[in-house]
């Protein structure tokens, strides 16, 4: 008999390649780079998966926007996954990210200072207002992830 494996255990799916590769376009753009078009719903259905995976802050996304916190209050959105997937991404809202403050400080010795000289508030406001558009890694557990989004985003 064989070995059952994680695939096998039904937490695991991904369609067949066939499928999916039709639903898909290669397109080469400038300096021969390779682009891959694909319907809006299949791309929200991915980036919600991921984020799902991945431990969308759904109360600190909520909590990051009075007009979020207002409209779920009144009941004009439902999950803030959902929002963020609809609408946050193309209205350019940032998905809050914890920082290490230690970790932080100790990577970015320019924002060390800053703390030191009262210039900067502290870690996590520097990170939200400037370091999180820059591509710093917020903590340590994040390192290989943040650098491999520097690398597909640059």
């Amino acid at each position: 008999m064989a070995k059952r494996n994680e695939t096998s255990t039904g937490k695991f799916y991904f369609p067949h390649s066939e499928r999916l590769s039709e639903q898909l376009r290669t397109v080469v753009g400038p300096e021969d780079v390779e682009f891959v078009r694909v319907k809006a719903d299949i791309f929200r259905f991915l980036l919600k998966s991921y984020l799902t995976q991945a431990g969308f802050p759904e109360t600190r996304y909520i909590e990051s926007y009075e007009d979020l916190t207002e409209a779920q209050a009144n009941g004009q959105i439902g999950s803030p996954l959902d929002h963020f997937v609809a609408h946050g991404l193309s209205e350019k809202r940032v998905v809050p990210v914890e920082v290490d403050e230690d970790y932080y400080l100790d990577k970015n010795k320019d924002v060390e200072a800053g703390v030191i000289a009262g210039t900067i508030e502290s870690a996590q406001s520097h990170f939200e207002n400037y370091g999180y558009k820059e591509g710093r890694t917020p903590s340590e557990g994040l390192e290989e992830l943040v650098e491999k989004w520097n690398e597909l985003l640059s």
